[in-house]
């Protein structure tokens, strides 16, 4: 082996052209003049192995694992003062975005594949899919699994993110399948594929009846975590006035520094009024019981407000006048107060399925203490979402087993594969997680990221903990 110790890489010495060409180029120039620079051997060639190289050798992909885990684009590299102040500290060539992208991307996204599989390896694991539109409207599927032991919190990892033509059953049980080819290219194990987690949409439902026929020991449950999310929407809507209160009292304080001056001059010890994401699960059920907590000090605060500033203003002042509103939001707040801290508790990492049960046991059985009127409508909902989920009853059975109150025998599974359910998830917020990376790795300047590309730089950042 023939290597250059200025720019740390190997030459090829079949013929003298190579090497001759290798010290006339501008690199190798650069990198020298460095070498002499710094006093050390003036010796430019060498053959053999050199203590370091493999050290050097690796920087690259080193520097580029931590730009993508950071979330730096790798073009930041070309600015002159970020490659200068690495060479001077690191004292290392500094690769081209255009090397990074053609040899170092891959390379880490295959170490990070190949670690995934190595965690794996025989365990039982559960799979979760779930879709969104990207920032320049191409329908996007990401794929987390994650490890079934019965003695420890699953491990979960992204292990691809795909673009879809389009989204429906046969477009999910392909990306399925074609995912643990990935994780499995020496065969699927079929046998070893125990959970499917979903949200309630039609077309994942039809995707896992499908599967199950090549998944034969395959559950399908869909989020519980959504399923409290869905009921707490339909609440919503049984309350518009509570709605328009909850959606405007915020819009007064936005982009107004002298309203929310007073607010904390007359109450200091109040938060300002939340802001309801209805794509955050139980946010706009938290917002009720703020306005139920602080209804007359927030109705005396907006009435010192003129409504002509104001269409916000004018909207709540409104509402607040409004006898049955203060009734409505009693009625939420003792009925539902547990709801933000239930999905919460779901979305908790490394639970036991009977802890996550039990929490949605107790709001379902709240519910159907609701007195009647919308207590009916909302009973009804409630059962609507729980026959919707098929295997959440053979989920239900396996948890008793865990606990000892009923024998393995009364459901269609070995005792080897209920004792992996321990620690089994029961929503799909991990496959949620991975979304708002993806917003952040396609932001406005990086529209031209291909879907491969912006596939493996999410695996890269969201497996960065292995």
């Amino acid at each position: 082996m023939l290597f250059c110790k200025p720019c740390a890489k190997t030459v090829c010495h079949v013929k003298r052209y190579f090497v001759s060409h290798h010290l006339q180029t501008a690199k190798h120039k650069a990198a020298a003049e460095k070498l002499k620079a710094g006093n050390t051997q003036a010796g430019v060639l060498t053959t053999g192995s050199t203590a370091g190289s493999s050290r050097k050798s690796e920087f690259p992909r080193y520097l580029c694992k931590a730009f993508i885990d950071a979330g730096i684009p790798l073009w930041k590299l070309e600015n002159k003062s970020l490659r200068g102040f690495l060479e001077k500290y690191t004292e290392q060539p500094i690769p081209s975005e255009s090397l990074l992208w053609k040899k170092y991307v891959d390379s880490n996204f295959d170490i990070v594949v190949q670690k995934i599989r190595d965690k794996v390896a025989c365990n039982k694991i559960w799979i979760s899919i779930d879709e969104t539109t990207d920032a320049v409207g191409r329908y996007v599927a990401n794929v987390v699994i994650g490890t079934l032991e019965a003695g420890q919190p699953s491990q979960e990892y992204l292990l691809t993110s795909e673009v879809l033509e389009k989204t429906n059953s046969s477009t999910i049980a392909q990306l399925f399948t074609s995912v643990l080819t990935v994780l499995w290219p020496e065969g699927i194990k079929h046998e070893n594929v125990l959970l499917f987690v979903t949200n309630a949409a039609p077309y994942m439902k039809n995707a896992a009846c499908a599967l199950k026929v090549l998944f034969p020991k395959m559950l399908h449950l869909t989020c519980l975590a959504q399923g409290l999310h869905e009921i707490a929407e339909h609440i919503r809507s049984l309350f518009p006035n509570v709605d328009r209160l909850v959606s405007n009292a915020k819009k007064i304080f936005l982009k107004a520094p002298s309203r929310v001056q007073l607010f904390k001059e007359k109450a200091p010890e109040i938060p300002l009024p939340p802001q309801a994401t209805l794509t955050r699960w139980g946010t706009w059920l938290s917002a009720v019981h703020y306005f139920a907590a602080h209804f007359e000090t927030i109705k005396e605060i907006v009435n010192c407000f003129e409504e002509e500033d104001s269409a916000a203003v004018r909207i709540v002042s409104e509402i607040m006048q409004n006898q049955s509103l203060h009734r409505d939001l009693v009625f939420l707040a003792s009925n539902f107060a547990n709801f933000p801290q239930a999905i919460a508790s779901l979305e908790k990492r490394g639970e036991t399925l009977t802890n996550n049960l039990q929490v949605f046991n107790e709001v379902t059985d709240d519910l159907r203490k609701v007195p009647d009127g919308v207590g009916k409508d909302i009973q009804e909902k409630c059962e609507r979402v729980i026959s919707g989920n098929k295997d959440l009853e053979e989920i239900q059975n396996i948890d008793k087993v865990l606990k000892g109150g009923c024998d393995v025998q009364d459901i269609d599974m070995n005792m080897e594969s209920v004792a992996c359910f321990r620690y089994a998830p029961v929503t799909s917020a991990e496959v949620e997680r991975s979304f708002p990376q993806m917003k952040h790795t396609l932001s406005d300047t990086r529209h031209c990221l291909t879907p491969e590309n912006m596939k493996k730089m999410l695996v890269i950042m969201c497996n960065q903990e292995m």
